[in-house]
């Protein structure tokens, strides 16, 4: 009876320990709904010709550092990309992010904004929301110059490196 009660005590600290650790006690992957990333112009120059192919660049380059970094599968926005265009920008959405990943089946909410103050003077930002409780998690911000495509993927690759910790969500 004291064996099995330990063996039912360890394989429960072992399952505690594996989701601490943002291991999945089910092995799979943890599902990440990943929004296109919005821009917050205060600089009074408006955006620039090639800020939609950046916005998408960096998009994309935050769900594959998501799929290289961590543990995570990218779900597609695609089924709601009408209730996401009636709502953009979601930063100002009040947490709807949350709510449209939990009903895209998302694990959490990934949402990217550059802050523009000046051609020079920028900022990337990427807030994750856990999809499931409605509950922020991680809100990263790093000052970045220049607005170029350089500036823009520098600033995503070391938040992804450097400051999200990723592997503990």
């Amino acid at each position: 009876m004291h064996l099995k009660r330990t063996l039912a005590f360890l394989f429960a600290l072992f399952l505690a320990l594996g989701y601490s650790s943002g291991i999945q006690a089910d092995g799979l992957k943890k599902k990440a709904v990943v929004f296109d990333f919005e821009i917050a112009d205060t600089s009074g120059e408006g955006e620039l010709p090639e800020h939609p192919a950046r916005i998408q660049l960096v998009t994309q380059l935050l769900k594959d550092l998501l799929v290289e970094q961590g543990d995570f599968e990218i779900v597609s926005t695609e089924p709601a990309k009408e209730l996401i265009q009636k709502r953009h920008p979601l930063r100002k959405c009040n947490g709807c992010e949350s709510k449209i990943a939990f009903q895209l089946g998302g694990d959490y909410a990934f949402l990217g904004r550059i802050q523009k103050v000046s051609t020079l003077i920028m900022a990337v930002a990427i807030s994750v929301t856990d999809a499931h409780q409605n509950v922020p998690v991680r809100a990263v911000r790093v000052g970045i110059r220049g607005d170029t495509d350089e500036s823009w993927t520098r600033g995503v690759r070391y938040i992804i490196r450097n400051k999200l910790n990723i592997d503990n969500l």
